[in-house]
């Protein structure tokens, strides 16, 4: 069965930037850096080594992956389908997430949830799985720097009840991050670096599919992806009303 898919348009925009003339590049390459130094003030200057990051990471899917994506026999949310679909590609999360005009964290979601159908392969990276579950929402701050090795399990739960007596004898919830740094547990840094990438995560970007030389769209990127929305929507519904309609009809033969 056939998925819908855009050419990868995050993989085309790359290839154009990396074509690009050495003076071109290098003009980008300075205005990029003058721009991160000050993105990063207030922040941890240290990024993610490439093994550990998120939006470099490529899943890998099962042979069960595979037939799924075939045979659609489970049912699940036609974006499942697309994930895979990219999987199969090889392509990466950031691919992935350009390409489908997802968030971070809707794609992290959904990697999750085809993990949980064992369509995906196991993750080595500690690092990457923490990251998966903290952008999609599926584990809090706290645990998430237990599992990136910035706090270990004591002090979080050593903050855990710090924050439950000051509950009680205050009547304010004190936010973890600020027990974590109050303590030395932590830097404000990284807190803020966590914070500001899991803000980050639920922005949706869209690329211009003409700097992409991707196949053009005479409609406005906002309006295309809430249409197709509503196109993946439809055929949804079609599909469970044929699947009633069968039911109907084998039960009228009996």
């Amino acid at each position: 069965m056939e998925v819908l898919n855009k050419a990868n348009m995050y993989n085309d925009f790359s290839n154009k930037i990396l074509d690009m003339p050495f003076w071109v590049k290098e003009v980008i390459f300075i205005e990029l850096q003058e721009k991160f130094e000050e993105i990063l003030k207030g922040l941890s200057p240290e990024l993610p080594e490439r093994k550990n990051n998120i939006q470099l990471f490529v899943p890998e899917i099962t042979y069960m992956g595979m037939q799924e994506l075939e045979t659609r026999e489970r049912k699940l949310d036609l974006n499942i389908y697309k994930l895979l679909e990219g999987a199969k590609e090889k392509q990466s999360i950031i691919e992935i997430t350009i390409n489908n005009c997802w968030t971070l964290s809707e794609t992290c979601a959904y990697i999750i949830e085809a993990s949980h159908h064992e369509l995906f392969k196991t993750i080595d990276s500690e690092v990457i799985k923490a990251n998966l579950h903290y952008m999609s929402g599926k584990i809090r701050l706290g645990e998430y720097l237990v599992r990136i090795g910035k706090i270990s399990l004591e002090h979080l739960e050593e903050a855990l009840r710090t924050q439950k007596y000051l509950l009680q004898s205050t009547e304010e919830k004190v936010g973890i991050a600020t027990i974590l740094i109050n303590a030395n547990r932590v830097s404000e840094q990284d807190v803020n670096s966590v914070l500001q990438i899991k803000k980050e995560s639920e922005k949706r970007f869209f690329l211009d599919q003409n700097i992409s030389n991707s196949t053009t769209s005479t409609l406005d990127p906002e309006k295309e992806y809430k249409l197709e929305r509503k196109i993946e929507k439809l055929t949804q519904e079609n599909k469970l009303l044929k699947d009633q309609l069968r039911k109907l009809l084998n039960i009228e033969k009996n």
